[in-house]
């Protein structure tokens, strides 16, 4: 007899976690590929309340139409709610792709209040030019431009540029 919430756990992955096989939830569950089996078709443990089978052979997982809500505002377990798959498969395939939704772009186009932000960030913060490039999803040529006023597009009249400039090594007064 297996303990009520290993049962509900098995369950839970047969109705809504579709990424998951039969073997891998067998390998969870500590069990063999046999019973959970039996479990869907409800040969086994089975429980009145229930529509058998608890899951239909041909369920498939829609990778692209996850990792394009990937790039959403929402939230891993929202999506991976609404799409039926797991918490961790959803966060796997964040992982998988997250390289290549935050490639740097060398043609970014900013927001008249971003473009503002980040002339601010070069003329008055410590931030480096790497990490206002991360922050705004641009290339780091793109704000090496910005700051030194070489982007035509980015540029404005009256404005002193470089925006930052290098700092200097500070010199030694030490000296015997």
């Amino acid at each position: 007899m297996i303990f009520k919430n290993i049962l509900d756990m098995i369950t839970y992955s047969l109705q809504h976690e579709f990424d998951k096989s039969f073997t891998t939830i067998a390998k969870e569950a500590q069990m063999n590929v046999e019973t959970i089996i039996q479990i869907n078709s409800g040969k086994k443990y089975y429980r009145e309340y229930l529509a058998y089978p608890l899951r239909e052979k041909d369920v498939y997982v829609n990778v692209a139409q996850i990792t394009g809500e990937l790039k959403s505002n929402d939230s891993i377990s929202e999506i991976a709610r609404r799409n039926n798959v797991s918490f961790a498969f959803v966060k796997q395939l964040s992982k998988k792709f997250e390289h290549i939704e935050r490639l740097p772009d060398s043609r970014k186009s900013f927001s008249l209040g971003e473009l503002r932000e980040i002339k601010r960030l070069l003329a008055s913060s410590n931030l480096s030019l790497r990490e206002i490039s991360r922050r705004y999803g641009a290339c780091l040529n793109v704000i090496m431009g910005i700051n030194n006023g070489s982007i035509k597009r980015f540029k404005e009249d009256g404005e002193c540029y470089p925006l930052r400039c290098r700092m200097k090594a500070p010199v030694s007064t030490n000296r015997r």
